[in-house]
């Protein structure tokens, strides 16, 4: 729910910057706004559903330039780079996204992610139908959205700190008190401490001895003692501190390639959810077709991952996407009829991707999750602040943008660095 809560004003800028539809004069059968500006007795036709009580209303911003209109968005995002709204935006999504993984087993990670995000996307279904259905006013869905965040800061106050996350700082009875306290929530009746320290003292002894071709010993029969001794093994000597994770040749290069990736990710999302307002045909239609694409993704991902890794998903993601951009470019005027199969094809492949970006945390160590997400989370703001602006811009020069930044990403991604264990598991 927390995790959730963060989409019921950034999706919904589209809606909030659309112009209203106009009762047109016999003399301009199709008018717009523009015509409004160089005709002030124009009205808005407020029984047409297309017409809402959003910023344009507001603000008055019908004879307002097109690039500041898209300035708002941008400014949005670029609130998230303040010290402020980086506390709350950017940190309770990141946060309780890390969290989130770190409170459920290994094996079910990517299952739980993939819903996680499920859920996320269809929030502008529910968005679109709120609009359509229900009332052309804005602000009850702010309400909304403010009363789930406020509802699920209260109740992550009865949730223990992560034992992983304790255990990876070295915090051994603070994660035993985390463990204690999960097993009362659920009511286990034989729970018995376990001494994580030697338990860490033992895995690096397995360690050690693998390196030497011995066999590992089995002193303790943990199921994730095994896993634990590969991340060891992968991590090295790490700490905790930036430091020590830069000067990790393969942490720096996946920290650099997925923040790229996370960039072009979130430009390329944000860019197709601003020009849905510009694309022929019912934008209620097209949102819906958009985010149908975007959950239905959101579940496969997770499954083509587990088969064929972070290499192999990310590529055939971004090709996907550059398919259907390629589409649009190509026959947008000629198929009319098909835009809603390549907007399909282009939200498909991006949101793919943006799947992949949050799962690829799993890269890294537990100490560094929230880190690595929130400092994607910070460079990614720039293709974000950029979306709304290029989104104003006529033509198709938004689109072969779009195109471009995937193609970039998708070779990419080829780089990334997987541990030996990940590499068995593909």
């Amino acid at each position: 729910m927390l995790y959730n809560s963060c989409g019921y004003l950034f999706y919904a800028l589209a809606y909030l910057e659309l112009y209203p539809v106009y009762i047109c004069p016999a003399d301009i059968p199709k008018c717009d706004h523009t015509d409004k500006c160089r005709d002030p007795s124009i009205q808005v036709d407020w029984n047409n559903d297309k017409s809402l009580h959003n910023w344009v209303d507001k603000l008055d911003l019908t004879c307002v330039e097109p690039y500041k209109v898209g300035l708002i968005g941008s400014m949005f995002f670029a609130g998230w780079i303040q010290y402020l709204d980086r506390l709350t935006s950017v940190a309770k999504e990141g946060t309780s996204y890390v969290y989130l993984l770190e409170m459920i087993p290994q094996k079910s990670v990517t299952a739980i992610s993939t819903i996680a995000l499920f859920t996320d996307g269809a929030t502008l279904i529910w968005i679109s139908l709120y609009f359509k259905f229900i009332t052309n006013e804005y602000l009850y869905l702010l309400i909304f959205g403010i009363t789930i965040t406020g509802i699920s800061n209260f109740a992550m106050q009865f949730i223990p700190e992560s034992p992983k996350f304790y255990y990876s700082i070295k915090q051994y009875d603070l994660a035993r008190k985390s463990l204690r306290y999960i097993a009362r929530f659920n009511e286990v009746q034989e729970y018995v401490d376990c001494n994580l320290k030697k338990l860490r003292i033992i895995v690096r002894i397995q360690l050690e001895l693998s390196k030497i071709n011995l066999r590992p010993c089995q002193i303790i029969k943990k199921k994730n003692a095994w896993e634990l001794k590969n991340q060891e093994e992968d991590d090295g000597e790490l700490d905790g501190s930036m430091k020590m994770l830069l000067k990790n040749k393969k942490h720096l290069t996946n920290l650099l390639i997925l923040g790229f990736l996370w960039i072009t990710a979130s430009f390329d999302y944000y860019l197709i959810n601003f020009q849905l307002k510009y694309i022929k045909g019912d934008i209620y239609a097209n949102t819906v077709v958009s985010s149908v694409s975007e959950v239905v993704a959101y579940a496969l991902t997770g499954a083509i991952f587990k088969f064929l890794g972070f290499r192999k998903s990310f590529v055939i993601a971004f090709v996907i996407s550059i398919i259907g951009s390629v589409l649009y470019i190509t026959l947008k005027n000629s198929a009319e009829s098909l835009l809603p199969v390549m907007i399909l094809a282009a939200k498909f492949g991006i949101s793919a991707s943006f799947s992949l970006v949050y799962l690829s945390v799993t890269l890294f160590p537990t100490q560094y999750a929230s880190t690595c997400i929130g400092i994607w989370n910070l460079v990614a703001r720039v293709g974000s602040i950029l979306a709304p602006q290029v989104a104003e811009i006529e033509g198709i020069l938004p689109m072969i943008l779009f195109c471009i930044m995937a193609g970039i990403a998708a070779i990419s991604s080829l780089f990334i660095r997987t541990s030996a264990k990940q590499n068995a598991q593909q």
